[in-house]
């Protein structure tokens, strides 16, 4: 555990303020959840993703996903690659994803960004592992809250099949919560 040197008191109804470069270094919005740990006199918090509770099913259905498209497929929450299968997908699982795919999942809408679009390569990971001509993008929401979503990526064209089977893919993890 890395120290900040920040300290913060409790308030008189058991509030402590995170401070806000904490928050922006770990993309915590208001409203967020957090999962709370203990041991011993430590206390932590984590941001919680309900897709990760589930990970061996969304590692299933990202299998299912990259088989059947024979493409690169992912399985995020909003900030990390939680699963992805197919080719080049160990340069992708764990890592963390751009804020602008963090973005396009916020907006609640899928999203097909191709070479057509804008002519431009995508990428999916800060670390900007790979770069890809055509990248499509399906939100995973519950209950009205984003959990995560279904990535695809290709060099060529995607195809309108592919497409759909990846909005099921999410629809499919949306509906485990």
């Amino acid at each position: 555990m890395k120290e900040t040197g920040m300290v913060r008191r409790i308030d008189e109804l058991g509030r402590v303020v995170i401070p806000k470069e904490i928050r922006r270094t770990l993309r915590l919005k208001e409203s967020d959840p957090l999962e709370i740990f203990t041991e011993r006199d430590m206390l932590c918090f984590k941001k919680y993703s309900p897709v990760n509770s589930i990970s061996d099913f969304a590692d299933g259905v990202c299998s299912s996903l990259a088989e059947a498209t024979g493409k690169l497929s992912m399985i995020v929450d909003t900030d990390r690659v939680l699963s992805a299968k197919g080719q080049l997908s160990r340069e992708y699982a764990g890592k963390e994803i751009l804020k602008e795919v963090s973005d396009v999942l916020e907006a609640r809408r899928a999203v097909v960004m191709d070479a057509n679009t804008d002519g431009s390569v995508k990428a999916i990971t800060v670390d900007g592992a790979n770069r890809f001509k055509n990248v499509f993008i399906a939100p995973a929401v519950s209950g009205g809250d984003i959990v995560g979503g279904v990535i695809i990526c290709s060099e060529d064209n995607i195809g309108r099949e592919n497409v759909a089977l990846a909005e099921m893919c999410a629809d499919i993890l949306s509906r485990q919560f």
